[in-house]
């Protein structure tokens, strides 16, 4: 018997596919140039305070001055 026939393969291939799904609705990568990777990945409830300008790092919201500020890169 082939083992991609198997039930263990099955079994395998739907715990792999569970588990992408479950990545995809619940982690999102951000950019942190903070880091040597240049990303960060986090949950999906610090995404959305990511999209709201929230900082992740420093844990506060940041003014829209401020947030204009480092998108541009000025200090």
């Amino acid at each position: 018997m082939k083992f991609y026939k198997s039930f263990k393969f099955k079994a395998l291939a739907g715990t792999l596919l569970l588990a992408a799904i479950l990545c995809a609705a619940f982690i999102r990568i951000v950019p942190d140039y903070s880091t040597s990777r240049g990303f960060a990945i986090v949950s999906l409830s610090d995404y959305d305070k990511y999209k709201q300008g929230y900082c992740l790092k420093e844990d506060r919201i940041l003014p829209k001055e401020e947030l204009y500020r480092r998108a541009i890169g000025k200090r």
